[in-house]
């Protein structure tokens, strides 16, 4: 898995599906993305997309 482009070949399924429920787990509503390839790819792939989608900061300043 770790050194062919194309595991899901070799081994069915083997990808990342990532759900989020962007109104609570209770909502209908959900976005559902697959990634594929290499189990480092995957993984860089699944990180790189929650960061840039799903976190969110919120930073406030407090004066004294």
């Amino acid at each position: 898995m770790l050194f062919s482009e194309d595991p899901d070949k070799f081994f069915p399924y083997t990808y990342i599906d990532l759900v989020h429920f962007p109104y609570g787990s209770a909502d209908k509503q959900f976005i559902e993305k697959q990634f594929k390839g290499p189990v480092q790819q995957q993984i860089r792939q699944v990180l790189s997309y929650i960061q840039g989608n799903l976190l969110h900061q919120l930073i406030t300043n407090y004066l004294t």
